[in-house]
């Protein structure tokens, strides 16, 4: 099940493929704090995508309205349609769709927008419904490491001007293999969904590495990047 909460967050650096760390419980038991995507934002209230599951989204989804919820950020670099693009290709599996429904909604308006929805035998896929209007859900059920989805995105990216995919490093592998092996150049944006233990770089716990950068951490230099410069 999924729930989307609405939380007092300030405006100013709020955009699509940010994040926020939020502290789970009223004390420092866990210590570390959690990461939750913005996944929705209208005047003083952000919305985050929550599965009720785990200690950090069922501790989440069961708070109520007027409830003090600790959190740090935004954080993150965020990711937007590039200049020119007119068809825009978005993709991940169930909750990892939560990074890409800010830009959807931002962007719905002046692109032509194909979201591809995934889901496998542990997640359920993102509502349709609650995707704007203007833009265009399909949905695709898949094995428990998502590999319907990556043949999905590679079948529809001939169309794309831009593609970027929500995801697990074995899930953006795929889907660069599946896109060389179809000789498809794509400006493809991966936003990797991978354990931030801190969020803010001190850990160097989500260090990734790339071609042409070498180490780079994904909580202060991602969570997107090139494809191509990971795969």
């Amino acid at each position: 099940m999924q729930l989307s909460l609405q939380l007092e967050l300030p405006a100013p650096g709020i955009a699509p493929g940010r994040f926020v760390m939020v502290q789970i419980g009223e004390h420092l038991e866990p210590f570390l704090r959690r990461p939750f995507f913005i996944a929705g934002a209208a005047d003083d209230t952000v919305a985050l995508l929550v599965a009720r599951r785990g200690r950090a989204g069922s501790w989440l989804a069961a708070r109520h309205p007027g409830d003090a919820v600790s959190l740090l950020g935004p954080l993150g670099k965020g990711i937007a349609a590039a200049s020119g693009v007119r068809n825009l290709l978005l993709a991940a599996n169930g909750v990892d769709v939560a990074p890409l429904l800010l830009l959807a909604e931002r962007t719905a308006a002046q692109r032509s927008i194909t979201v591809l929805l995934g889901s496998t035998e542990s997640e359920v896929g993102y509502p349709a419904a609650l995707l704007p209007p203007e833009v265009e859900a399909l949905s695709i059920a898949g094995g428990p490491d998502g590999q319907a989805l990556a043949d999905a995105v590679a079948e529809h990216a001939a169309w794309a001007d831009q593609v970027v995919v929500a995801g697990s490093e074995a899930l953006l592998a795929r889907v660069a293999s599946l896109l060389r092996s179809r000789l498809l150049r794509r400006t493809v944006t991966a936003m990797l969904i991978t354990p931030l233990p801190c969020g803010t770089g001190v850990c160097n716990g989500c260090a990734v590495q790339t071609r042409r950068r070498g180490l780079r951490l994904a909580c202060l230099d991602g969570p997107a990047f090139e494809l191509r410069d990971l795969y």
